[in-house]
């Protein structure tokens, strides 16, 4: 796959002060987009076509089709395809001379226009070739032809990035709003400085001057008690980064023609909201920390950044300039925030939502919008399917379910229905609101296991999973269930029964994160229904052990398709940057112990000690 846009970052800090001179960003446009705009600059007719010359009477014309555009270190080379006919009119009769069909070839190279922000492309070199491939010295009619007509064609090929350098001009003052006599020194000297052709694709070269140095960052103010004023506008501003990254990454998740991208996306979304828990309760001291988001944003870009430029070598030229322009502006606010606090960057509500309309123009709702009801689009984009069902809306009463043998083999072959079925209604209804002591174990236990069993059969009947890992399943989602909670939604605070949650909004019996995964499930279901959170716990750990750890080969290393099962729960419980850590030495002592922990209890569970969950409640 030829890929549009690549290597755009920091490209230089000019030494010579303190501070840098100078940022250099280089834009680069790869053969793929590049081909496009000659086929929509140059080949304006139908079919691709270039009527270049044409007497009105069909007697005289030369035409070229079929474009294939190359670039290397001598330029950018067009080679068509071409007919032409030379003729003689006599009257209302044309006399044919010559019937002609061969290859043009145009080489050209970029020139930075009169006008700021405007490449364009003077023809330096043209050929004619006949229809074999070879030259055979054509220097009559149709080479003058070529010269008058062709090559004045092709020099209406233009890459016009001022709508790119107008959007930066606004973004800037909104992300640095702390620092307005510098940004507008920056404002001013925002150019492009420079066009040249590498192999395989054009680079365009943005130079932004900077201040000698900046006015000094004001002193720190005393740590003081948050105001109520305080507190909102630190949970204001992760939730704003929040909704703006979801619909950056759903908006190219819709985009992506690959489910290997969408995956990449996803995966960046998770981790980002995984790097949001440790924002959710702000510092002591807000002069230390005054923008959550912008170490946010600088985490998250550095891999986004490569997952869009591969998505933008799929796109229509329009849309993928837009993303040019969203990667260059991120590019510039990541290079300018490297410069140090002095910088005042922040990412403000306005700052983003001008970041979104660079990705779409056309975008109506608010992006910075957040909310936590079940966004079904999110889910079909990243291939979750329609929202889980809710229990039924009636309860079966004083239904007693039978004693269970071989559930596991009969829950395999489950029908979507099973959420109608009875016995699991019965088990449902049963275990929640259930706060498990001692005492009540040996009935507790065996009816959750069921429950979690059904669950199991309801995943595998609804979601493929090839045979070789059906195995593992089960024994992977009751291990993460005791892991997470002891098989246990509730417990009994202060004379009440609550559900189990942790400080950074982690939910039940599979302690799913509300705040991870918002938009692909309910959040009152995860509270109050201990059947809605398991299957919603099956289902990302399904997501987990296809699209991460088998998809990704964990199964390769050392240790063979254990390693599915330990890659898995280690993403469950760190995020998909997780997937490799449990093989890893370099890994915390902490997160050693976790996973450690993990695999003891899925060993047990496939030995059938399933019911060894009970040592939870002991001691």
């Amino acid at each position: 796959m030829n890929r549009w846009f690549s290597g755009i970052g920091l490209l230089c800090l000019c030494p010579g002060s303190v501070f840098a001179e100078q940022l250099e960003l280089p834009v680069q446009l790869e053969q793929a987009l590049l081909q496009q705009l000659v086929n929509q600059q140059v080949f304006t007719e139908a079919e691709q076509r270039a009527r270049v010359w044409d007497d009105g009477r069909q007697c005289n014309y030369l035409e070229l089709y079929d474009p294939e555009l190359s670039l290397d270190v001598d330029g950018v080379r067009s080679r068509s395809q071409a007919t032409a006919r030379v003729g003689t009119t006599i009257g209302q009769r044309c006399l044919s001379v010559l019937h002609w069909q061969g290859v043009v070839e145009v080489l050209q190279q970029p020139q930075l226009g009169p006008e700021p922000g405007m490449v364009q492309f003077k023809v330096v070199d043209s050929q004619v070739y006949a229809a074999d491939g070879a030259s055979h010295g054509l220097v009559g009619t149709i080479w003058n032809w070529v010269k008058q007509h062709a090559q004045p064609r092709f020099e209406r090929l233009r890459v016009d990035l001022n709508p790119m350098l107008n959007e930066l001009r606004v973004l800037m003052p909104l992300a640095f709003p702390a620092q307005p006599a510098p940004i507008q020194r920056i404002l001013e000297g925002v150019t492009l400085s420079d066009a040249s052709v590498l192999p395989e694709r054009l680079q365009l070269t943005l130079s932004i001057d900077l201040p000698p140095q900046w006015p000094a960052a004001p002193a720190r103010i005393p740590a003081t008690p948050l105001s109520e004023a305080e507190l909102e506008r630190w949970t204001r501003a992760w939730q704003q980064w929040d909704a703006f990254l979801t619909l950056l990454i759903k908006q190219a998740g819709d985009e992506a023609g690959t489910t290997a991208l969408r995956t990449e996306l996803l995966a960046v979304l998770l981790d980002a909201r995984q790097d949001i828990l440790a924002v959710l309760v702000p510092p002591d001291d807000m002069s230390a920390a005054a923008d959550p988001v912008a170490d946010l944003f600088v985490e998250t870009w550095q891999r986004l950044q490569p997952i869009l430029k591969e998505l933008s070598a799929t796109l229509p030229a329009p849309t993928a300039l837009h993303y040019l322009g969203f990667i260059s502006a991120a590019d510039a606010l990541q290079a300018l925030e490297a410069l140090g606090e002095h910088t005042g960057f922040a990412l403000t509500a306005d700052s983003l939502r001008q970041l979104a309309r660079l990705a779409n123009p056309n975008l109506t709702a608010d992006p910075l919008l957040y909310d936590d009801r079940i966004d079904p689009e999110l889910r079909r984009i990243f291939g979750f399917g329609d929202p889980l069902q809710p229990p039924p809306p009636e309860p079966l009463i004083n239904y007693q379910p039978p004693q269970s043998q071989g559930l596991l083999a009969a829950a395999m072959f489950l029908p979507v229905a099973v959420l109608q079925d009875p016995h699991y209604t019965s088990l449902q209804q049963r275990l929640n609101g259930w706060v498990p002591t001692i005492a009540v174990l040996d009935e507790y236990l065996p009816l959750m296991q069921q429950l979690l069993d059904r669950i199991v059969g309801l995943t595998l009947h609804s979601k493929p999973l090839e045979k070789e890992y059906r195995d593992m399943f089960r024994p992977l989602m009751l291990a993460t269930a005791w892991q997470e909670s002891c098989w246990r939604q509730y417990i009994r605070q202060g004379g009440e029964i609550k559900t189990i949650r942790s400080s950074a909004g982690a939910i039940g019996i599979m302690q799913i994160n509300q705040y991870v995964w918002r938009g692909f499930y309910d959040v009152e279901q995860l509270h109050d229904d201990v059947g809605y959170n398991a299957l919603a716990g099956a289902e990302i750990l399904h997501h987990y052990l296809m699209d991460y750890a088998v998809a990704r080969g964990e199964h390769n290393h050392a240790g063979g398709k254990d390693n599915l099962v330990r890659a898995t729960y280690a993403i469950y419980n760190g995020g998909p940057r997780h997937i490799d850590r449990y093989r890893h030495e370099q890994a915390s002592a902490s997160l050693r112990k976790i996973d450690n922990a993990f695999w003891n209890k899925y060993q047990q569970v496939r030995a059938g000690e399933t019911l060894a969950v009970a040592q939870c409640y002991v001691g």
